[in-house]
C-alpha cells in the first residue's frame, strides 16, 4: 500500500524600491498589499436624493 505524499514547491518573491537607497522591504510590501486590497474593494456613492436639511 501506498502512501499519499503531499508535493508541491515553494515561491518566494523578494520586492525592490527602485530609486530609494535606504529601502525597507516590509513597509514597501505593505504599500503594495494595502494598495491592491484597497483597490478591490467595492465603492459606495452617498445617495443624498432623500435628504431634506428643512426637517
Amino acid at each position: 500500500m501506498a502512501i499519499q505524499k503531499v508535493c508541491g514547491i515553494e515561491t518566494e518573491y523578494g520586492i525592490l524600491l527602485r530609486g530609494s537607497g535606504d529601502s525597507n522591504p516590509i513597509a514597501a510590501s505593505s504599500v503594495l498589499i494595502n494598495a491592491y486590497v484597497a483597490d478591490l474593494q467595492r465603492k459606495v456613492d452617498w445617495d443624498f436624493e432623500d435628504e431634506s436639511p428643512g426637517n
